[in-house]
């Protein structure tokens, strides 16, 4: 018994040493608004494998549940630069697999990937609001610098009480990060290192209708008026902007991680 328990400790010690051996260096993401209801994004991510690995899995999730209900958003335009990529739906997810799997990679990698999304945006009778989770909370390495810009689609001037920065664990309301509007662009980057878990997320309150109102998923009025906007903003969540990464230390076998309370999956082979 004292022998089985010393290996279930050092089999534990053992994934979470693995699961921990890259770094990633910065996370840059630069979102477009568009009025019709749908953004284009452009992520760059700097990633330091100092051992072997092919490469990394970035999950999109598509499906997600808000007041006790199931919705679904369009994912599409996807691409990956230089590096071969494929997409897959898994589980709610859009999957995109990002390296060769006969190529094994070391040192500081680039991952530049581009996607659109349809209707990420919540609307209630008072205001419309851009909610958006950039980096996703699931992380079993540091990230050592965050940075973003959004993209407006006119000269909207936003108050600057109606920017929100958040950082930390899922659902915290951390804010070791600064947010600011310079012309079109609301722009900002972390402040200090996100630990492992940790992720970070914006949200900027915009006019009403101020995107196409089809595009947009109505809270519900009771609940915009039991809680103030300022508590309501991080728990009015849809969880997207999750990334994953493929930590791959054999042939066909890697962990990947994902944000989604409703789906987690430690390992999965690649075939």
């Amino acid at each position: 018994m004292k022998n089985l328990f010393l290996i279930t400790i050092l089999f534990v010690l053992s994934l979470s040493t693995r699961a921990q051996d890259f770094t990633v260096k910065s996370f840059h993401a630069s979102i477009s608004l568009f009025k019709e209801g749908y953004i284009t994004v452009n992520e760059k991510i700097t990633v330091d494998f100092p051992t072997q690995k092919r490469g990394i899995i970035r999950d999109i999730p598509y499906v997600f549940r808000l007041n006790g209900k199931k919705y679904k958003t369009a994912i599409s335009a996807i691409n990956v630069s230089v590096h071969p990529f494929k997409v897959s739906k898994n589980n709610g997810n859009k999957s995109i697999r990002i390296g060769d799997p006969d190529v094994y990679l070391t040192g500081q990698q680039v991952y530049d990937i581009t996607y659109k999304v349809e209707g990420p945006f919540l609307s209630s009778p008072e205001y419309s609001e851009f909610y958006w989770n950039v980096t996703g909370n699931a992380w079993t390495a540091p990230i050592e610098k965050v940075s973003f810009e959004v993209l407006m689609p006119d000269d909207l001037a936003v108050r600057y009480n109606d920017l929100r920065v958040f950082t930390g664990q899922q659902g915290a309301t951390d804010k070791n990060a600064s947010i600011a509007q310079n012309g079109r662009i609301i722009s900002g980057e972390t402040s200090s290192i996100l630990q492992p878990g940790q992720g970070l997320t914006i949200a900027i309150k915009l006019p009403l209708d101020y995107v196409q109102k089809s595009s947009t998923l109505s809270l519900d009025p009771e609940m915009n008026q039991a809680i103030p906007i300022n508590n309501q903003w991080p728990w009015a969540a849809i969880p997207a902007g999750i990334l994953a990464f493929f930590c791959w230390p054999g042939k066909n076998l890697g962990a990947t991680m994902t944000t989604t309370k409703w789906y987690h999956s430690p390992i999965r082979r690649w075939t």
